[in-house]
C-alpha cells in the first residue's frame, strides 16, 4: 500500500505581506501623515498665538497698574545725560517681575531709574561693551516679552554693535511716527501720556504691537532702535551719554503690518523695520489701550490702521 503525501504550505507564508501589499500600506500611512501634519502645525501655531496674546495681556496689566500708581504711562525715552531705562523696565514690578526690577535698582545704586524719564541711572538699558562688560539685569530673558513663534535668538548679544539685551517682540506705538507725537507713546525724551490724553477712546487706540527681533538698520532712531530689547536700546553716543529709547514702532499707512526691509522677509536677522509685524500667518497681535488684545490682518484698510495708531485724531474707526 502506497502512502499518501500531502504538501502543506508554511503558515509563515500565509501570514506575511507581499512587497506590493507593504508598499500600499506605506503609501497609505504617508497620505495620512500628509493630511494630519498641517492640522498639527495649525494647532501648534494656535497655541503659540494664544501664549503671545497672554504675554500682551500681562504687559497691558503692567501698564494699567503703572498708570494707577503714577497717573501716567512710562516715558518713551530717558534723558540723554543718564541713559536710563524705558517702559519695558518700568512696568516690571507691576507685571510679576519684581526680582528683575530689584536687580535693576541694585545696579543703579544712587541713580535709580526715574519713571518720569527726567533723570535716572547712569547705566543704560543695554550694557555697552568696554564700559560694562558684565551682563546686567537687562540681559535677562523674560518670557513675557518673547513671542514663541519668533525663533531668533532670545539674547541680542553682539560685539559689533556693542550692546547686550534680552530681546522684546513687543513695542510701543508711536502713531504716525516720531515727528507727530500722536501715538500712545511719545518718542520725545521725558514725554509721558495719560489715559485722559487718549481722546479717541482706549478701546480704539493701539498701545503695544508685535515686532520682529531682528537687527535694525544702520541709523537707529526711536522708531527703529538698534536691537529691540525690553529695557530699551541706545540711540547714539557713548559711555554714560547715551540717548535712550524704548522699543517703539510706527502704526500708520507708511509702515503697513508685516512690511519689512522693502518687502523682505521678517525672519532675516538684518531686517530693517520701523513698523509692526510678526511671524504669525497673515498679521500681528496688538494690545489696545484698554487692555484688550486683537489680531490685525496685514490686509487691514490703511485708513483704519491710521486711525487705530493715533490717540486723538477724532476720526471714526472702521472695522478691524
Amino acid at each position: 500500500m502506497h502512502g499518501v503525501f500531502v504538501r502543506r504550505r508554511s503558515s509563515a507564508g500565509r501570514l506575511g505581506f507581499t512587497l506590493v501589499e507593504l508598499l500600499v500600506v506605506i503609501a497609505i500611512i504617508g497620505v495620512l501623515i500628509a493630511l494630519l501634519l498641517p492640522a498639527v502645525q495649525q494647532a501648534r501655531e494656535a497655541a503659540r498665538r494664544m501664549q503671545c496674546a497672554n504675554n500682551l495681556k500681562q504687559i497691558g496689566l503692567g501698564l494699567h497698574n503703572f498708570h494707577d500708581t503714577y497717573n501716567h504711562m512710562p516715558p518713551g525715552g530717558s534723558r540723554s545725560a543718564h541713559g536710563g531705562y524705558t517702559w519695558g523696565a518700568f512696568i516690571l514690578p507691576f507685571a510679576e517681575q519684581t526680582n528683575v526690577w530689584n536687580a535693576i535698582l541694585d545696579e543703579a545704586g544712587n541713580y535709580p531709574p526715574d519713571p518720569t524719564g527726567k533723570s535716572g541711572s547712569i547705566y543704560c538699558g543695554c550694557h555697552q561693551y568696554g564700559v560694562w562688560t558684565t551682563p546686567g539685569p537687562e540681559s535677562t530673558v523674560l518670557e513675557m516679552y518673547i513671542c514663541p513663534t519668533d525663533t531668533l535668538a532670545e539674547l541680542r548679544d553682539s560685539t559689533d554693535m556693542g550692546f547686550r539685551c534680552g530681546k522684546s517682540n513687543y513695542a510701543g506705538s508711536l502713531g504716525w511716527g516720531h515727528s507727530y507725537g500722536n501715538g500712545f507713546f511719545n518718542r520725545f525724551i521725558s514725554s509721558i501720556t495719560r489715559f485722559a490724553d487718549v481722546t479717541d477712546g482706549l478701546s480704539n487706540t493701539i498701545a503695544i504691537g508685535e515686532v520682529g527681533a531682528g537687527r535694525s538698520g544702520s541709523a537707529p532712531s526711536p522708531e527703529n532702535p538698534t536691537y529691540p530689547g525690553w529695557a530699551g536700546s541706545p540711540k547714539g553716543g557713548s559711555g554714560t551719554s547715551l540717548t535712550h529709547w524704548g522699543p517703539l514702532r510706527e502704526a500708520w499707512h507708511g509702515t503697513p503690518i508685516n512690511l519689512y526691509n522693502g518687502g523682505g522677509p521678517l525672519q532675516d536677522p538684518l531686517a530693517w523695520d520701523k513698523g509692526f509685524g510678526s511671524l504669525h500667518p497673515g498679521g500681528a497681535q496688538f494690545l489696545f489701550a484698554d487692555g484688550s488684545v486683537h489680531f490685525l490682518a496685514e490686509t487691514i484698510a490703511l485708513s483704519t490702521y491710521d486711525n487705530l495708531g493715533q490717540r486723538n485724531d477724532g476720526n471714526v474707526i472702521g472695522e478691524f
